[in-house]
């Protein structure tokens, strides 16, 4: 058996139930809104961040491809330079 206080409680929230559940359904349409319009707004630079990626990683092979030559180079000058000293 439940109290008469408890009783009470359970009651009134009963009849707010409907209520909140309003609000959360409410809450979560604008909340849908806002991340929808966000999507929208940064889809932009989300495709500028994607295509300077590529670029970098296209930069960053080439300077790969230029350090190796400079290392592989680097010996041959030394000699060089060394040979026009003396």
């Amino acid at each position: 058996m439940i109290p008469e206080k408890n009783e009470k409680q359970i009651e009134e929230l009963k009849l707010l139930e409907p209520k909140v559940t309003a609000e959360v359904e409410e809450e979560q349409k604008a909340l849908d809104k806002v991340m929808k319009s966000m999507g929208e707004e940064t889809k932009d630079l989300t495709e500028k961040k994607d295509k300077l990626q590529n670029e970098l990683v296209g930069l960053r092979e080439n300077l790969g491809s230029h350090q190796a030559k400079v290392s592989r180079s680097t010996p041959c000058i030394s000699i060089a330079v060394k040979f026009r000293i003396e």
